[in-house]
């Protein structure tokens, strides 16, 4: 079962195959978004990518450049959790109280800050011993959930076609 934003469920490996290019088999282990996909394939195929554009190339990281380092926003289904991740540190913040499961409750305003070079099994929360870097992930956290609250949804219409499919695929009586 799903619980939490742990390594076990956000480390998720991502394969990418470029024909014909020089760079085949590459491994890049730094700490990567979604959002990250659309521009790599934008530059693999030297389209220009939209400035509005939330991600950014992982060409400089595949021909073995050097990139500023990334910390990644990571939420849990039903925004349960949000946090961060960074090449070392992986902070989670708990938004709403939940006892899916009796061995890992949500508790809304705890967090959690596990330093995953010394702790890979994210086993000792040092939130506590660590209060400026506790701090510095809340303000990126706050600054990027702020931000993305800046995007606007659009509304659906539902056209009398549509509702006709999904009474036919069993989703409505």
């Amino acid at each position: 079962v799903h619980a939490g934003l742990y390594e076990c469920t956000v480390r998720v490996p991502l394969i990418m195959y470029f024909p014909n290019s020089e760079h085949q088999g590459v491994i890049v282990h730094d700490v990567i978004e979604t959002v990250d996909i659309m521009p790599t394939i934008l530059e693999y195929l030297d389209l220009p990518a939209p400035k509005t554009i939330r991600g950014r190339s992982l060409w400089p990281l595949i021909r073995g450049e050097n990139q500023t380092p990334k910390t990644a926003f990571i939420e849990h289904a039903g925004r349960n959790l949000v946090g961060l991740r960074s090449n070392r540190y992986k902070y989670i913040q708990h938004r709403k109280t939940k006892h899916l499961l009796p061995s890992y409750p949500f508790v809304k305003g705890r967090e959690e800050l596990y330093d995953l070079d010394n702790d890979p099994a994210e086993l000792n929360n040092i939130a506590q011993q660590n209060p400026e870097l506790l701090n510095d992930f809340r303000l990126e956290l706050q600054r990027r959930t702020e931000k993305k609250l800046e995007y606007k949804t659009g509304e659906a219409k539902i056209t009398p076609e549509m509702l006709d499919v999904l009474q036919a695929l069993g989703y409505i009586q």
